[in-house]
């Protein structure tokens, strides 16, 4: 799978399925950056892909730490 060099959050939800609420929480935590282009918010998925394999941000769950707004259990394997 080829991914974009950038996503929206919307993009990242629906390429890699990280919901977008946690990518927002990402952003607002400063765990990762963005770019803004003509008022939308561009993230680099090379960032997004980091952080999902270094387990600091899971995909797919329900238990939040609101401290962080990460979500804790395994994340998925991205290829």
């Amino acid at each position: 799978m080829s991914l974009p060099m950038f996503m929206t959050p919307s993009e990242i939800q629906k390429n890699i399925g990280m919901p977008e609420d946690t990518v927002w929480n990402c952003i607002g935590s400063g765990t990762i950056g963005y770019s803004e282009f003509n008022n939308i918010v561009l993230i680099e998925t090379s960032d997004i892909i980091s952080l999902i394999r270094n387990r600091k941000v899971v995909v797919d769950s329900n238990a939040h730490d609101s401290e962080y707004g990460y979500y804790e259990q395994d994340a998925v394997e991205i290829e």
